[in-house]
């Protein structure tokens, strides 16, 4: 049935669809799952495989998602909630009233709350264990066996832990040493700056010092590496025998170079900069606004060209699993993917782009189908849906089936042993079913007659011609 832009229903076997007021509102039900709502206001999303839920509300101000580990709430920008397995397996909470309240709780400590300005404890969050904090005061951060103490933060700091140990009046005096690893400090920051380094894995011992901005110096010990720099940012070189590695900014950003074993780079800014590395080259013009890269290995190439805003192409080939990529852009007119994998095939237009990069799933769901003119995806099985126009017109062509639906007005189908075309709703029918051909005009048919299949040359000619 389809009276669009009113309603429009339909159902293909494992397949379910219906969709009023043109295309904002939709119900859509498959074997993966169902998904339903009424654009631009909300929609709703069941993935039968993953089991996950996903509810939008005015996509991105409020997103909802939950499935049997996880949860996953925000509501911009006053609310955010997450649960989520911790190491033991017992759920790790927390949530934020924004920007006053924190809370939640560890899977191993319990519980925490922390009113920001004011105090409280952090628990799992800021890339720390455990953060006591007491508004501007105080603050001490746990991470592992490592404690940093903050006293009228940022003023006074104390670093303790195994091997560790240092403290800091900013900005007129630190110093923090890690036994056997590092040492760093300075004397009126920015203008006085020291350190060293031991030998590790990864890394050469060390030194260096810094009288910011007018001149800096590193070296290793072995008298193979170091740095110095002049006027911060503008001259800077570079150099590590141990990686065959130069480095030159003279002066930063108009001309700049790197070039190692592995790296070659030249940039002379803004016109002209290209990048070299083990089977990969980047070409940049004009600043960066065209883009040229190509990246090739064994098994896989990648081929990219940018003329921001208005271009984008990129190509890849992943020959070991038999895959291919093709992606087009002319912003904000058109926008088509493709992918190919083995002898299965996928690709989708749109029109208008309105952003400069892949849509995300949320605004694809939420505002696709309102600001797209045309869409056309083909799937693995050959079958193709194209519709345009708010769903006005709509074309879908399987391996045994096809159609064409141009709102109320025509809609043409053919499936075996039926093709019907009909006009205004059905009001006005033809088509052939079964060996009939015939007319329907108001469900009265009109001139039906019975096709006669062609004599076969052994009969012969009737009897008495």
């Amino acid at each position: 049935m389809n009276l669009w832009p009113i309603v429009r229903y339909r159902h293909d076997g494992e397949r379910t669809e219906v969709e009023f007021l043109a295309t904002l509102g939709f119900y859509e039900r498959t074997t993966a799952g169902v998904r339903y709502g009424l654009r631009p206001f909300f929609t709703f999303a069941w993935d039968a495989k993953r089991r996950r839920s996903d509810l939008h509300v005015f996509y991105p101000i409020a997103t909802f998602q939950h499935d049997e580990k996880s949860a996953w709430r925000f509501v911009f920008p006053f609310y955010f909630h997450s649960r989520r397995p911790g190491p033991s397996g017992k759920p790790v909470t927390a949530n934020v009233v924004f920007p006053f309240f924190w809370w939640g709780r560890h899977s191993e400590d319990g519980p925490w709350f922390a009113v920001l300005f004011v105090g409280g404890v952090f628990k799992g969050l800021l890339g720390a264990d455990r953060v006591d904090y007491n508004g501007f005061t105080y603050t001490r951060v746990r991470t592992g066996d490592y404690v940093t103490e903050h006293i009228i933060s940022p003023f006074g700091t104390r670093w303790r832990g195994p091997g560790r140990r240092g403290f800091r009046i900013w900005p007129f005096y630190c110093h923090v040493r890690q036994e056997g690893r590092w040492e760093n400090g300075y004397i009126m920051w920015p203008f006085y700056c020291y350190g060293s380094r031991e030998a590790g894995e990864g890394r050469a011992a060390g030194s260096y010092f810094a009288s910011w901005p007018f001149y800096g110096r590193s070296w290793g010990r072995d008298g193979k590496s170091g740095s110095v720099q002049v006027l911060w940012p503008f001259f800077y070189h570079g150099w590590n025998e141990h990686k065959h590695l130069s480095e030159w900014d003279a002066p930063f950003p108009f001309y700049t170079t790197k070039s190692s074993d592995d790296l070659k780079e030249v940039n002379l800014w803004p016109l002209w900069g290209r990048t070299r590395t083990k089977g990969a080259t980047v070409t940049r013009l004009l600043s960066s606004l065209i883009r040229h890269a190509r990246v090739e290995t064994k098994n896989t190439s990648v081929t990219e060209l940018r003329v921001l805003p208005f271009f984008a192409h990129a190509r890849s080939e992943d020959r070991a699993r038999e895959t291919r990529r093709s992606y087009w852009e002319v912003w904000p007119l058109w926008r088509s993917r493709s992918r190919q994998e083995g002898g299965a095939t996928w690709g989708d237009a749109t029109c208008p782009q309105l952003g400069w990069t892949t849509y995300a799933e949320g605004f694809d769901r939420n505002y696709g189908a309102i600001v797209n003119l045309y869409g056309r995806e083909r799937e693995r099985d050959g079958s193709s849906r194209t519709r345009a126009l708010l769903g006005l017109v709509r074309a879908e062509r399987g391996p045994e089936r096809a159609s064409l639906e141009v709102g109320p007005l025509v809609s043409w189908q053919r499936s075996p042993g039926l093709t019907r075309l009909s006009f205004l709703l059905g009001l006005v029918q033809t088509g052939a079913s079964e060996g009939r051909r015939g007319w329907r005009i108001l469900g009265v048919p009109v001139g039906a007659r019975l096709r006669q299949p062609a004599a076969s040359p052994a009969e012969g000619p009737p009897h008495g011609q």
